[in-house]
């Protein structure tokens, strides 16, 4: 299976509709297209968060439970 690896810049309201989308589908474009979408990164205005093989589910959803309350990626770890 092929690897895509998405560096998200800005967490807002887009940001956050696309990491839910990613994380909803990721089964569904597996299967249908032969590949993974895998977030490597995700840039606020104020710091980011960085995973090499790809952030896990539960920590793009922790971003965006962060990013939702007005949180900055600043001072966050993955």
């Amino acid at each position: 299976m092929r690897r895509i690896p998405v560096i998200i810049f800005g967490a807002g309201g887009v940001g956050r509709a696309l990491m839910r989308q990613i994380m909803t589908s990721r089964e569904v474009v597996a299967g249908r297209n032969q590949c993974r979408f895998d977030v490597a990164a995700v840039l606020d205005s104020k710091g980011w968060m960085w995973q090499p093989a790809g952030l896990s589910d539960e920590q793009l959803e922790r971003i965006v439970t962060l990013k939702s309350s007005g949180e900055a990626l600043a001072g966050q770890r993955p």
